[in-house]
């Protein structure tokens, strides 16, 4: 037991710088003093270490967590102005065959049937590529309604500003 003379007993404050805080019992040569010493101390170094570790392990997991949940969002939207690119390349191509029947309204028959034969595989490469882009936009567009039905692009636009 440690043997600490304290104020309140008695004593003065002289009878405390003269009191030693070792105990009274204590010899310097314990080897098993020293042992049991030592095992607390790794013990409890150990606990740290592994304490330490696992705090890592934490941060650097919701780290990637937060890193993974950014690219999933940042994909999204690059998907979504993919679609939007598909609608804008239908429009041109529609724009193309609007303005080729405007044209051949107003030729006559003899030189419409000319370039009937030019205008007509135009028109169905321009309608083959109109089905293809339509056709990989309603592949795609599963993705838009998932995330209108979470509200994830009405609050990411809505916290760029745009309304």
């Amino acid at each position: 037991m440690l043997y600490i003379a304290i104020h309140s007993t008695g004593g003065n404050s002289q009878d405390l710088a003269s009191t030693p805080i070792v105990p009274s019992n204590h010899v310097d040569e314990d080897p098993i003093f020293t042992l049991k010493v030592m095992l607390v101390h790794s013990i409890f170094l150990t606990c740290n270490g592994v304490l330490i570790l696992l705090f890592i392990y934490n941060y650097i997991r919701l780290y990637q967590q937060k890193r993974n949940d950014r690219f999933k969002e940042q994909s999204k939207f690059d998907q979504i102005d993919y679609l939007i690119h598909l609608i804008c390349e239908q429009e041109k191509l529609l724009e193309m065959r609007k303005e080729e029947l405007q044209l051949e309204k107003k030729n006559d028959d003899k030189e419409w049937r000319r370039g009937q034969a030019a205008t007509e595989v135009a028109n169905e490469d321009i309608i083959r590529r109109y089905n293809q882009l339509s056709k990989k936009f309603y592949d795609e567009l599963d993705i838009l309604h998932e995330m209108m039905s979470r509200n994830d692009l009405e609050l990411k636009v809505q916290k760029k500003g745009v309304k």
